[in-house]
């Protein structure tokens, strides 16, 4: 009997957990991105926390531009790293400290749009990231 009441407890304690969750994602102003491939997803969650796991890619894996926005050249404090969706979609990831992971990460954090020279379109920026190696 004891057993039984517990069980219902921990059942219901972490449908509470699961709801609140769900609810804070919501009133965080989180925007889920379904296909990283596609531009318009991206689009919908400008200006937004995002979340999303990728490739982790090097400075020679994405166009040459990317470097230029790196905030360490231009007297900003960060880091800057890379992810890649596919050959042709790529974001810059800005953290406070530096990331090394060796090829999965996911980062979190607010998007944002880059005029940067030399690129036809503004670039993807994920600001204030917090980055998980996976």
């Amino acid at each position: 009997m004891k057993n039984q009441i517990l069980f219902k407890k921990l059942a219901f304690l972490l449908f509470g957990m699961w709801l609140v969750s769900h609810f804070s994602v919501v009133y965080a102003g989180d925007c889920a991105i379904a296909d990283p491939a596609k531009a318009a997803d991206w689009k919908a969650c400008e200006g937004k926390t995002v979340k999303v796991k990728g490739a982790r890619a090097t400075m020679d894996d994405v166009p040459p531009a990317y470097s230029e926005a790196d905030p360490s050249l231009s007297g900003g404090k960060g880091f800057q790293d890379y992810m890649s969706f596919d050959d042709e979609t790529y974001v810059i990831v800005r953290t406070a400290t530096s990331v090394d992971c060796p090829e999965e990460m996911e980062a979190q954090g607010t998007l944002k749009y880059h005029d940067l020279k030399g690129e036809k379109e503004k670039v993807r920026v994920i600001e204030d990231s917090k980055v998980t190696c996976k």
